[in-house]
């Protein structure tokens, strides 16, 4: 079985089959549609494999690089064949930075982010390559990264990704990530302690 967003669209009852016994492949041919259509980076290809309902295995590929990240429950993640490890232990809130995707979010919300952003070192507006903002997040470039859409296919493979290097990817009211969870938001960090920062600064109690 395969779930993308085009069969999706045709009938949205494929969603259900995420939680099939058998493989389930999640496919999104071009991650950063909007880029690619204007000629430009960054952009992906990403894929999971969801097995008895839970993912096993990702990959997100840039083509422009040919880079490659790929990772596998229980056995870690690794870009371009090296084992990716966030390194960024003890850091204070005023030392991370992170992108937050603020086009989509309800008006409360956003203006939360942004009475938040100065306590935090940098809060980028995006790439618009969900693909692009997990890599830079396994990799240290970023320690955070708030999304409002989460639809499966531009979240299963980042999220297995990040969560084999450690890192946490949480529903802003701290619930678990569920791919056939059809609600709106999902904040991702490299660690449960930066996740906690991060929620603390830009998501206050009473906003979601």
């Amino acid at each position: 079985m395969v779930v993308g967003e085009e069969g999706v669209a045709a009938d949205p009852s494929i969603l259900g089959r995420l939680h099939d016994a058998g493989p389930v492949w999640i496919v999104d041919p071009i991650d950063g549609t909007g880029n690619f259509a204007a000629g430009k980076g960054p952009f992906a290809v990403m894929a999971a494999l969801i097995r008895d309902g839970a993912p096993v295995a990702a990959w997100i590929l840039d083509p422009l690089t040919d880079s490659i990240a790929v990772a596998e429950a229980g056995s870690g993640a690794y870009v371009d064949g090296v084992r990716a490890a966030f390194p960024g232990n003890g850091l204070g809130t005023d030392e991370l930075r992170g992108a937050a995707m603020t086009r989509f979010l309800p008006p409360p919300l956003r203006a939360a982010v942004r009475r938040g952003t100065p306590t935090l070192s940098e809060v980028l507006p995006g790439q618009h390559c969900a693909g692009k903002e997990y890599v830079d997040l396994v990799t240290g470039r970023q320690h955070f990264v708030l999304f409002w859409r989460t639809l499966p296919w531009d979240h299963v493979p980042g999220v297995l990704l990040a969560q084999e290097t450690g890192g946490v990817a949480r529903r802003l009211d701290g619930g678990a990530y569920d791919p056939t969870d059809d609600r709106r938001g999902l904040l991702v960090a490299a660690n449960d302690a930066i996740w906690v920062q991060v929620h603390d600064a830009l998501l206050p109690d009473g906003v979601r």
